[in-house]
C-alpha cells in the first residue's frame, strides 16, 4: 500500500525548487555615486530592470523555507508512513455491573483486550461501550489504542444487575457488520440469543463475598437508630468487622462471625444530631458492597388535623386511622398542617379534603350501592375496590374541578388546584354511609398521604439505593450544579420537580441551587444494594466464539493516522522559525 493517501497533492511539492529559485534570482540594486555620506538617507533606490542569478546563500531562514515548502507538500500528498496495513475497528462491550469489580474478574478483562489489541494490530482502533439501563461509551468511537488503555485504568464497574441487551444494541450501530466482543462474568441465557455478530468471554472467578445487605437510620420511640443488615454470600464461615464513623468519630466496631448464606442484623442507638454516617467492612473479595454512607434523614412526614364536626370525626374514625398510616403525625395544628380534612377548604398551602356536613332530613341526600365508575389512573384511587358499600351523597354539595369517582351523572369526588395547593371535594355524608367501616377507607387515606408526602418541597430522600433515582420538590425553574467524585460536573434546570437518574454509587453528592439568595445545597448519597452482584459463587469462564466474521475496518475518519498531525505541527513550527529570524535580521 502507498504511503501516499492522496497522490495528486505531491505536486504541492514544486514548492521546494520554486523556494531555492527566488533565492537564485534576487533583485539587482543599480550603483549611485554620490558625493557624501550625508546622503545615503535620502537615497533613493533604484531597481534595474529583470533580475541576475546570484551565488546561493545558505542562510537558516533559507532551510527553513525549503523545509516548509517540503512538509507542506507531504501534508497535501497524505503522507503516512503508517499506512501498510489497514486500520481495524474494535468493538468491545464491557459488563459494567458490580461483581465484575471483583480484582480478578477485572484483571482478567483487561488481558482478553489486550490480546484483542495484539491480535489487530497497533493501528487498532476501540470503541468501549460500558453496559447498563442506559449504556455509555467507556471510549471512543474508535479511539487510539493509548487512549483506550488509559479509560481501562480508570474503569470501576459498580451498576447494579442488569440486561446487556441495550449495550449490545450501541455496539452493532457502531460495530456495522463487524464483530463484536462482549465480556461478562456470567454466561448468557441459552434461550436469549445475542447473534452470531457476538463473541462472548467470560471472566467469572468464583468466590465467597460479604455485604451490607442493608442499612438505614430510623426514629423509632428511644430516638434515632441505626439499622444494619450483614449478609454472607459464602459457602464456608466469614469473619468481619463493622466500623460506624461519624465523621472522625468512631461510634462503635462490631466483630461478627457468620456461617454460609447467614445474615445478621445490627441495632445502634445514635446521639442526638449525629450527623453523616460512614460504615465499613473489612475488605473482601468485592469492595462496592462493604461501604455505605448515611446522612440525616429529612423529615418526610405528613402534619395531618382535621376541623370536621365531633359526628363525623368519630363516625370516620380519623384517630385511630391516622395513626395506623405510617408518616403521618396526626392532630397537628392547623395552621402548619400538610393535610386538612374539614368541611371548607384550607389556606394554601395546605392540601384539604373537604366533605359535606350532615344533612338536615333524608330528602337532602341520595344513597347508591353499585354503579361507582372511578378514574383508575389517578393514584389516589389505587387498590379501591368500591365492593360492598352504601354511598350517601348531599345534594346540595358543590363539587369543583375534574371528576375522579362519579356514579351516574353525579361526581362524588373531585380533584382542583388553586394557589399551589390542591383540592378534593368528596361528596360523601359520612354518618349515612359505610365507606369508614370498609377497607376502602383507610386505603384511601394513605393513598391521600402519599400524594402529600410527594408534593413537599426538598429532596425525596438523601440516603438512594443505586439505580434509585434523585427527586428534589422547588417551586418555579432553577438551574442547578451537581457534583461528585464519581462523575463530571453537570449543569441541570428543572421547573418545580428535578429528577436525576442512573447516578452512579458514591458517599457526597453536592446540589447546589445556582443563583440563590441565600445560598442552597443538599447533599446525598448513592449507595450499593444488590444480593445478585454481592454473590460472587456463580461465576463461570468461558468462551463462545461465532462463526468467523471479519473485524469492520476503521472509516477514513476515525483510521486517520496521527502523522498528517506531525506534519502540520512541524509545517507551524518551520513558519514560525523563518518569521522570527528574519524579524531579528530586520530589527538588526
Amino acid at each position: 500500500m502507498s504511503w501516499f493517501t492522496q497522490p495528486w497533492g505531491l505536486l504541492g511539492l514544486l514548492a521546494v525548487p520554486v523556494v531555492v529559485a527566488l533565492h537564485l534570482f534576487r533583485r539587482r540594486y543599480q550603483v549611485q555615486r554620490i558625493a557624501a555620506l550625508f546622503l545615503w538617507e535620502d537615497a533613493q533606490r533604484s531597481e534595474s530592470t529583470g533580475r541576475k542569478r546570484q551565488p546561493l546563500r545558505r542562510t537558516p531562514s533559507f532551510w527553513l523555507e525549503v523545509l516548509a515548502a517540503l512538509l507542506a507538500g507531504l501534508l497535501l500528498g497524505g503522507f503516512d508512513p503508517l499506512a501498510g496495513g489497514e486500520a481495524k475497528h474494535l468493538v468491545a462491550v464491557l459488563d459494567d455491573s458490580a461483581s465484575m469489580g471483583h480484582a480478578p474478574r477485572r484483571a482478567k478483562v483487561l488481558e482478553a483486550l489486550e490480546e484483542a489489541f495484539d491480535e489487530h494490530g497497533r493501528r487498532t482502533r476501540v470503541t468501549l461501550v460500558r453496559s447498563g439501563v442506559r449504556p455509555s461509551l467507556l471510549c471512543g468511537p474508535a479511539a487510539l489504542l493509548p487512549d483506550a488503555r488509559r479509560a481501562l485504568e480508570d474503569w470501576q464497574p459498580a451498576a447494579p444487575s442488569h440486561a446487556p441487551d441495550a449495550a449490545i444494541d450501541l455496539a452493532r450501530e457502531l460495530a456495522q457488520s463487524g464483530e463484536i466482543l462482549f465480556l461478562t462474568d456470567q454466561a448468557p441465557d441459552p434461550e436469549q440469543s445475542l447473534g452470531a455478530q457476538v463473541r462472548v468471554v467470560t471472566v467469572g472467578e468464583p468466590a465467597g463475598n460479604l455485604a451490607l445487605a442493608d442499612a438505614r437510620r430510623v426514629r423509632d420511640d428511644d430516638g434515632e437508630v441505626l439499622r444494619v443488615l450483614v449478609r454472607s454470600y459464602a459457602d464456608a464461615p466469614q469473619q468481619t468487622t463493622l466500623r460506624v464513623l461519624a465523621g472522625a468519630t468512631e461510634l462503635t466496631t462490631r466483630s461478627l462471625e457468620l456461617g454460609p448464606d447467614e445474615e445478621q442484623a445490627l441495632r445502634v442507638p445514635l446521639p442526638p444530631n449525629t450527623p453523616a454516617l460512614t460504615l465499613e467492612l473489612s475488605a473482601d473479595a468485592l469492595t462496592v458492597d462493604n461501604v455505605a454512607t448515611l446522612y440525616p434523614p429529612v423529615d418526610r412526614r405528613v402534619r395531618f388535623g382535621h376541623a370536621l364536626n365531633e359526628e363525623d370525626a368519630a363516625t370516620l374514625r380519623l384517630d385511630v386511622v391516622g395513626e395506623a398510616i405510617p408518616g403521618l403525625i396526626p392532630r397537628a395544628s392547623l395552621n402548619d398542617a400538610h393535610l386538612v380534612i374539614a368541611h371548607e377548604p384550607a389556606p394554601a398551602p395546605a392540601w384539604t379534603l373537604v366533605l359535606p356536613r350532615n344533612p338536615d332530613s333524608g330528602e337532602q341526600a341520595e344513597a347508591f350501592v353499585r354503579g361507582f365508575v372511578p378514574d383508575r389512573a389517578h393514584p389516589l384511587l389505587t387498590d379501591l375496590t368500591l365492593e360492598g358499600l352504601v354511598w350517601t351523597r348531599a345534594r346540595e354539595f358543590t363539587l369543583p374541578g375534574i371528576p375522579l369517582l362519579s356514579v351516574g351523572e353525579f361526581a362524588l369526588l373531585t380533584e382542583s388546584l388553586s394557589e399551589g395547593a390542591v383540592t378534593f371535594h368528596l361528596n360523601l355524608v359520612a354518618a349515612r354511609s359505610t365507606l369508614a367501616l370498609s377497607p376502602d377507607w383507610p386505603i384511601l387515606l394513605s393513598n391521600l398521604v402519599q400524594l402529600r408526602r410527594a408534593s413537599l418541597p426538598g429532596p425525596s430522600a438523601v440516603n438512594l439505593v443505586a439505580g434509585q433515582d434523585f427527586e428534589l420538590r422547588r417551586a418555579g425553574r432553577h438551574r442547578y450544579r451537581l457534583q461528585s467524585a464519581a462523575l463530571e460536573e453537570r449543569s441541570l434546570f428543572a421547573e418545580d420537580l428535578l429528577r436525576v437518574e442512573a447516578l452512579p454509587p458514591a458517599a457526597d453528592y453536592l446540589l447546589e441551587r445556582e443563583g440563590a439568595d441565600p445560598p442552597e445545597s443538599w447533599r446525598f448519597a448513592v449507595n450499593f444494594r444488590d444480593a445478585r452482584e454481592s454473590d460472587l459463587r456463580s461465576g463461570s469462564t468461558d468462551t463462545t466464539s461465532p462463526p468467523p466474521r471479519e473485524t469492520s475496518p476503521a472509516t477514513d475518519r476515525y483510521a486517520e493516522s496521527p502523522a498528517s498531525r506531525i506534519l502540520l505541527l512541524l509545517l507551524l513550527a518551520a513558519i514560525a522559525a523563518d518569521w522570527w529570524i528574519l524579524r531579528g535580521r530586520r530589527a538588526a
